[in-house]
């Protein structure tokens, strides 16, 4: 498959998975992991696994229904980036990210984009809302946690 089918496939598959899904804001779900994409290829990555990966980042946390069909839309490495960034049930947030560190650099550009695009969401919330302290801690250990990369 070529690496622009690929990208398309996700793209498609993420789409059809989120749909009716909305973000705590308000907005479509799908548009999340679009601008975790975008983000990625804004930066200049052209890995075509990264790039599925991103858009299918949050499949198996949040569509479990769709979770089974991951495998055959994605390669086995942008499968792998997708594990890697899906957070295991009773894992502290610190073992997760030294996880994320452990997989790859391609995991945890992956988790950087998905944070930052996360932080952009904050903007339509009310500063004191519950998520904007949530992230703030998980800001905190990933700082610890990548510092020295």
């Amino acid at each position: 498959m070529s690496s622009f089918k690929q990208i398309i496939k996700a793209a498609r598959f993420a789409k059809l998975a989120h749909a009716g899904q909305k973000r705590k804001h308000g907005t479509p779900y799908f548009n999340h992991p679009k601008a975790v994409s975008r983000a990625l290829w804004g930066s200049g990555v052209r890995d075509p696994d990264l790039i599925a990966a991103a858009y299918t980042h949050d499949v198996l946390e949040d569509c479990q229904d769709f979770a089974p069909m991951l495998k055959e839309v994605l390669s086995s490495k942008a499968l792998v980036l997708v594990n890697a960034v899906t957070r295991n049930k009773g894992e502290s947030y610190q073992e997760y990210c030294l996880r994320i560190k452990a997989t790859s650099s391609d995991a945890v550009a992956l988790k950087l984009a998905d944070v930052a695009q996360n932080i952009q969401d904050l903007k339509h919330l009310p500063k004191d809302d519950e998520l904007h302290q949530k992230l703030a801690k998980k800001l905190a250990i990933i700082l610890t946690v990548f510092k020295h990369l």
